[in-house]
């Protein structure tokens, strides 16, 4: 087996010749998790000279598939299958999971149309609060959201700004926020990257929200409004990336 890997603006290409099988398949899945964990959420495998697809080749973008779909960040296609591939997908039931394309140009304008990114860089300061505000909102409210969704998501990166702030860094102007939106014509998509201290959401216990004021613990409410205002809510820690929290909102959800 034999793969080129293009990268343009807004998805990487990567073009496969010869057999996808056991023997090849861990190299095509270590492609893949290298360009995921690069934030190169779109990707198309364009197959027209794969001679060859066995089940693990299959398993191998089946596993990058899940992976993109559980944040909610982009999605593996496919371009030119020949007909006998394309027959290994259908046989596994996994040719409902992917959009196939007949071209590659198809394909990498699909994303063209379909994407947008934009990426700002903050100090973690309390005072900056506003103007990640407006940041979002502006973006939200350009993508066609009702006003309703646009107050959750501008309340959703609040939390979370401050979230960062306050548990991450452990107080103001100690470290920096990266904010990446990403519109497509169905959703937004907000990763937020600190590098603070790692943050586990599952100690975190549930806020209660219906005790009498006397004996009530609000510790946790910043999550809860996330995960009940937002579509998806994915915390990621990486030793040499740091904290990555995505939050999703798809239109009309």
């Amino acid at each position: 087996m034999e793969f080129v890997l293009t990268e343009y603006k807004h998805c990487d290409l990567i073009e496969i010749t010869g057999r996808i099988d056991s023997y090849s398949a861990p190299q095509i899945k270590q492609v893949l998790n290298a360009l995921i964990n690069d934030d190169h959420y779109n990707i198309i495998v364009d197959l027209q000279n794969a001679t060859f697809l066995s089940s693990s080749g299959i398993l191998a973008f089946v596993d990058a598939q899940r992976k993109l779909k559980r944040g909610g960040k982009g999605q593996v296609v496919f371009a030119n299958v020949p007909k006998l591939v394309y027959s290994s997908f259908e046989l596994a039931g996994f040719n409902t999971i992917f959009d196939f394309f007949n071209d590659k140009l198809t394909a990498v304008g699909q994303f063209s149309r379909a994407t947008s990114m934009k990426s700002k860089t903050f100090t973690a300061n309390y005072k900056n609060l506003a103007i990640i505000s407006d940041f979002v909102v502006n973006l939200a409210e350009a993508a066609g959201f009702s006003p309703s969704d646009v107050y959750a998501i501008q309340t959703a990166v609040d939390e979370a700004c401050s979230n960062i702030i306050d548990h991450a860094y452990g107080g103001e102007d100690l470290g920096n926020i990266k904010i990446k939106v990403k519109e497509t014509e169905d959703k937004i998509q907000i990763i937020l990257i600190d590098q603070g201290e790692p943050f586990v959401p599952e100690d975190v216990p549930e806020p209660d929200i219906t005790s009498p004021l006397e004996i009530r613990k609000e510790r946790g409410l910043g999550i809860f409004f996330m995960r009940n205002l937002m579509d998806k809510v994915v915390f990621e820690f990486s030793q040499t990336k740091g904290n990555t929290l995505t939050l999703v909102k798809y239109k009309g959800g």
